[in-house]
């Protein structure tokens, strides 16, 4: 949580002259002020920067959200009317389910020894030659789970 800041005559009313109300989507835009390099609006008090869509919903309720999820997606509202609060787990399945977060494949991975051919591979040497886990994970240099979540599908999804 932020520490205290001086909040004295701040309210909600900080934000009119920074932002531009969006009618088609019910926004309020932060266009006066800074963004920051993750697309996200923040401004300075007392010396210190918080971002306007936290900053917004602790004007409204009176407390630092845990984890600020936007209803509307959009990075620069700041209008508090669609900020939810919610843990990081519970934003980070809302990221992925609305599209904004896609998982890393595999192959992609800095620290990946497989590729897709060597991965089916290990796949058909399971189910047809039965070998153990640890003997393909010794056959391919990886690691005995690494080789059991490969053929549970858990890894390396197709």
């Amino acid at each position: 949580m932020p520490p205290r800041i001086r909040m004295e005559g701040l309210d909600l009313g900080y934000f009119e002259g920074r932002t531009v109300y969006d009618h088609v989507t019910g926004c309020l835009i932060w266009v006066k002020g800074s963004i920051a390099g993750d697309g996200y609006a923040y401004c300075w008090i007392s010396r210190k920067p918080y971002y306007g869509h936290r900053l917004a919903f602790y004007l409204k309720w009176g407390r630092w959200p845990t984890e600020a999820m936007h209803s509307c997606d959009r990075k620069s509202c700041v209008a508090w009317w669609h900020i939810e609060d919610g843990t990081r787990s519970q934003n980070t399945r809302d990221a992925y389910a609305r599209g904004r977060r896609r998982p890393k494949r595999p192959e992609s991975m800095h620290n990946t020894h497989l590729d897709w051919p060597q991965v089916r591979e290990i796949r058909r040497i399971r189910a047809e030659e039965g070998l153990t886990y640890r003997e393909i994970g010794e056959r391919f240099g990886i690691a005995q789970n690494t080789t059991r979540y490969i053929c549970k599908g858990q890894t390396w999804k197709e």
